[in-house]
This record gives structure tokens, C-alpha cells and sequence, in this order.
């Protein structure tokens, strides 16, 4: 009997021990406190608020505005004090989370708001409600992911530096009682001001938005002539990222970025026959004459210019100015067609400008040898018809070159990656070297007969309160009519241009999509934008009189 009574005390002993060490085990075992916290807890996500988007000067071009949530624990008492600051809209919402019985968030319109088992949470809105640069920025879907724009570009990194708010409640055992305590609100990281920094300027993005509202369809490109930083990009008709579903089956296409789309250019490329032509042979062509009777017949097509009565003997400056069609299309032919063609590879039309990973222009259109056969094809080169398309970006990058002296510069959308304190680059995306595509002559030649334009020419009304301007007029025809019977056919209206004269600093692009003529209509859009530019920036040109902004040199033959 005493060695039965030894044996199982033994046996007990050890059953104790090992009961001892599992109790000991269990209560240091993290993955165990865990499990039992998560037990007596519940977590309510409230939002992942994606990384900034900055302009230039770190300016917030996302999360700038503020709205009101309330986070409650759902019972009589709640729910009475809630509810008259909850949306109508949004009440039907709140019914529905109520049913599952777990605390909830639900948007409120006010921040004064007080009771047990109510928790007000001020948070950041993604986009704001009258939201810039939308093409641009793009917007996100149901699952936090970047659709397009640099939402897309750079979802990642946008994801990655998340700052995450929670709130945590305590529960009973049976997980159906949260406690009317205050709950642990967890902010995640405050200070974590990550983001993707673009080369746009909020102030500049702002005045092109404001003097481009009245544009139905169209686009505007504001860059910077020395570098290439795109200040300002403008698609019309924009929309609102907060309610996207709502666009997506509109006839405008409003999700369309037209700024990267290629379009007829019309008489803008004149400027670029205009530098072919000189750097071909600048004493022979400086001087090139031509007889304009109001149209020009080559084959059997006829080619007419806006003044039918026709502008008889004129060169190249006052052609310019006028833009004759006549006269450009015998340029055309004494130039070569490939010396035209050559240059504008150069410039890199006819392929896409890349400006962040999957964000991309169209390449356009360039007419090769093999369609550049007949005289009437020349001749629709001559004055940027035919088959010719270029997307606004690219006309921005030829205005350069001819404001830069005949440095092409490489656009840049993204200037680098914010550091944690969001106001400076820790990682810069590199700007493309500028590249000598026309001689410095030829280029101030062009530049000057651009001032000329605006001074006496198609483009008067594009002329800025100080500081002066260079640019080109385009009435493009597209081969498109409005009506049914063909009589209307659709004609973009083009402006395109440098400013200040003196040391230009801006190239401003402005497209209107059926707009008819770039003088009347494109061209008072350039203006605003310059003269709101030039309130803003460093830039301090004096106000220079009639003669002082033309600058034009007397060598220059009519």
C-alpha cells in the first residue's frame, strides 16, 4: 500500500510539474498574449491614408482637405445622438453597419459631437472637392490601388508609406459588449510626410485651370523653357476623382488626358519649316520671297489661305506673321521634304514622351518618305496638315528650342522622392541633358519673328500686360465635319508660345478643340495665363513699350 501511495504522489508530482512548466510557457509566450488580446479586443480600421503628392515647392496637391467621421459603439443611447448628424444620404448606410452590432464609422457633419461610446475622428480626404491637376494625379479604385495617373505610376510607394488610424475597443468574453470606455486611438505615425514631389507649380496649376475653364474640349501645357519642368498641365473637360463612376460613359471623355493626345497642329509647324528652312540655308532663305494670289494649285488640288484676296509678295517674317498658307507651302517644296522631316525627329515627334513609369503621351504622327510623294503631300506639310499629329507636350517642346536658342529640353513631370519631413528630395529623378538641335541664329531669327507675331501679327491677343511674348496662331483643319451634310468641318484653334522676350522663362501651349481660330481664341487664353504667372513668380520684367518688345533686328528681310 505505502509503495501505491509513493507511486501515484510521484505520478502527481510530475503532472504538477508539467502543468507548472505549460502554464509558464504559455503565460511568456507572445503569439499566446496576442491570441488572447485579439480575444478581448476589436479593431476598427478607420483609414490608410495614402503617401503625399507635392508640387514643386512641397506644396500638398492631395489630402488638403479635412472631413468629419464619428466612430460608435452602436446602442439606443449612440445611435439617438448621432443620428441628426448623419447625411440622409448616408443613413441608410448606417442602418446597415448597425445590424452587425460592432462598432462602426460613419461620416458626420459636425466635430461637436459628445457621448460615451462616441469617438470623432478628424481625417484627410484623398482628393479635394474642386481638386487640381486631376489628369495628372488620377484617382484610386475600391481597394486603395492607383488607377492611372501618378496614383498609378507610383502605387507602391504611395501604399507603402501609409499612415494607418485604428481604433481599439475592449470586449467581453462572449464578444458581444464593447465597453462605453474610451477607446485606444492609434494615429500610426504622424510625422511620416513620404511623397512623390512633381515639377507642377499649385499657384501656376491654379491660374491655367482659372483661364482655361471656358474651354469645352482642350488642353493646356505650361513648361518651364530652360529645363523642361512641366509647371502646369490642363485636359478640358476635367472631372472629379471623388465620383469617377459618374464620367466613365460621358460623350466628352472627360477621363481622357488630352494633353498627351495628338491632334492636327495646323500652322504651328510653321515654326519648324521656318528652322528647317534656315538651317538648310540661312542666307537663301532668310531672303525667300513668294507671291501669294489667295490660293496655290499643284495637281490637280487647290490649296487655299484664309485671305482670298491673297497677300501678294511677302518673305518669311511677314509670313509668319500672317501665316500664309502659300507662302509656307512653297517653302516646303524649295526646303525638301526630308530636311523637315529630319529635324522634327529630332525633336522627337512621331514617338511618346515618357514622364513616369506607365505614363506616356501618344507618339502622334509623322509622315515618312514613302507618303511625302506628290507635291500636294509637301504642300500639306508645308502648313502642318495631312497626316502630320503631335500632341501639345511635343509643340511645347519645338517653342523651346526656339526660346532656348536651339537647346531641346527633355519634359520632366516628376522632380524626386520626398524625404520623411516632406520638405526635401531625398531622391531626385534626373533631368535629361538639353540637346543642340538648331544653330543659336537660327533660333533667336524665329524667336524674334514669334515677337513679331504677337506685336503685329495673327497673335495680338495673346500679347501679356508686361514683359512681351513670342508665339504662333493654328487653325487646324481635321478632316472631321459636325454635320451630317459635311458642311461644318471641325477646326482646332492653337496657341502657341514663349514669354517673357527678354530671357523666356515659360513655353504655354494652348489647344481648343473645335474652337476655329487660334488668334481669337486660343490666343487671349495665353495671355491670362501669362499675365497670372507673372504676378506671382520671381520674374520682374519692366514694362516694355511697343517698340522695346519687338526687338526685332532690321536684317531680317519682309
Amino acid at each position: 500500500m505505502q509503495k501505491k501511495i509513493i507511486c501515484l504522489y510521484s505520478m502527481i508530482s510530475f503532472l504538477l510539474t508539467i502543468i507548472f512548466y505549460r502554464l509558464y510557457y504559455i503565460s511568456q509566450n507572445k503569439n499566446f498574449a496576442m491570441v488572447s488580446e485579439k480575444q478581448s479586443s476589436y479593431v476598427l480600421d478607420v483609414c490608410n491614408k495614402r503617401a503625399m503628392i507635392y508640387d514643386c515647392n512641397f506644396k500638398p496637391l492631395v489630402n488638403t482637405q479635412s472631413e468629419v467621421f464619428a466612430a460608435v459603439v452602436p446602442s439606443p443611447k449612440t445611435l439617438t445622438t448621432v443620428a441628426p448628424f448623419v447625411e440622409d444620404e448616408d443613413k441608410d448606410e448606417m442602418m446597415r453597419k448597425i445590424k452587425s452590432g460592432k462598432p462602426f464609422l460613419i461620416k458626420v457633419n459636425n466635430y461637436n459631437i459628445y457621448d460615451d461610446g462616441i469617438e470623432i475622428i478628424n481625417m484627410k480626404k484623398r482628393y479635394s472637392d474642386n481638386q487640381l491637376a486631376t489628369h495628372i494625379i488620377g484617382y484610386t479604385n475600391g481597394l486603395d490601388d492607383g488607377v492611372c495617373g501618378i496614383e498609378k505610376s507610383y502605387n507602391n510607394f504611395l501604399k507603402q508609406n501609409t499612415q494607418k488610424i485604428k481604433i481599439k475597443y475592449k470586449i467581453n468574453a462572449r464578444q458581444d459588449n464593447y465597453s462605453q470606455a474610451l477607446p485606444l486611438v492609434d494615429y500610426g505615425d504622424k510625422n511620416n510626410n513620404y511623397g512623390v514631389v512633381l515639377t507642377l507649380d499649385k499657384r501656376i496649376q491654379q491660374i491655367t485651370e482659372n483661364a482655361a475653364k471656358n474651354i469645352g474640349k482642350g488642353a493646356v501645357v505650361v513648361m518651364d523653357a530652360q529645363n523642361g519642368d512641366l509647371k502646369s498641365i490642363v485636359s478640358l473637360p476635367t472631372y472629379s476623382p471623388l465620383d469617377v463612376e459618374n464620367y466613365l460613359n460621358d460623350v466628352n471623355s472627360p477621363l481622357i488626358n488630352r494633353a498627351f493626345c495628338a491632334y492636327n497642329v495646323g500652322s504651328t509647324y510653321k515654326l519648324l519649316v521656318s528652322c528647317a528652312a534656315l538651317e538648310e540655308d540661312y542666307d537663301r532663305f532668310i531672303n525667300f520671297k513668294s507671291t501669294c494670289v489667295g490660293c496655290k494649285q499643284l495637281d490637280s488640288n487647290i490649296f487655299k489661305c484664309h485671305f482670298l484676296a491673297g497677300h501678294g509678295t511677302i518673305g518669311l517674317r511677314k509670313a509668319l506673321e500672317i501665316s500664309c498658307n502659300p507662302y509656307f507651302i512653297d517653302l516646303a517644296l524649295n526646303v525638301g521634304p526630308m530636311n523637315i522631316v529630319g529635324l522634327s525627329k529630332s525633336l522627337g515627334f512621331g514617338k511618346p514622351d515618357v514622364l513616369a513609369n506607365g505614363m506616356a503621351t501618344q507618339s502622334g504622327s509623322l509622315p515618312d518618305k514613302t507618303e511625302l510623294v506628290t507635291k500636294s503631300d509637301v504642300a500639306n506639310l508645308g502648313f502642318g496638315q495631312g497626316k502630320l499629329m503631335t500632341t501639345p507636350l511635343q509643340i511645347a517642346k519645338m517653342v523651346a528650342m526656339v526660346a532656348n536658342d536651339g537647346y531641346l529640353v527633355a519634359p520632366r513631370l516628376v522632380k524626386g522622392i520626398s524625404d520623411k519631413s516632406g520638405k526635401n528630395i531625398e531622391k531626385e529623378m534626373k533631368h535629361i541633358g538639353q540637346t543642340k538641335i538648331i544653330s543659336a541664329k537660327t533660333a533667336r531669327t524665329i524667336k524674334e519673328m514669334m515677337v513679331s507675331v504677337v506685336e503685329h501679327g495673327s497673335g495680338k491677343k495673346a500679347k501679356p500686360f508686361t514683359g512681351g511674348a513670342g508665339g504662333k496662331t493654328a487653325s487646324a483643319q481635321t478632316g472631321h465635319y459636325r454635320d451630317a451634310d459635311g458642311k461644318e468641318e471641325i477646326v482646332h484653334a492653337w496657341f502657341a508660345g514663349f514669354f517673357p522676350v527678354e530671357e523666356p522663362k515659360y513655353v504655354v501651349v494652348v489647344l481648343v478643340e473645335g474652337g476655329e481660330s487660334g488668334g481669337d481664341v486660343a490666343a487671349p487664353v495665353f495671355k491670362e495665363i501669362a499675365d497670372g504667372i507673372l504676378s506671382v513668380s520671381d520674374i520682374k520684367p519692366s514694362v516694355l513699350g511697343r517698340s522695346q518688345a519687338v526687338g526685332i533686328s532690321k536684317t531680317v528681310s519682309e
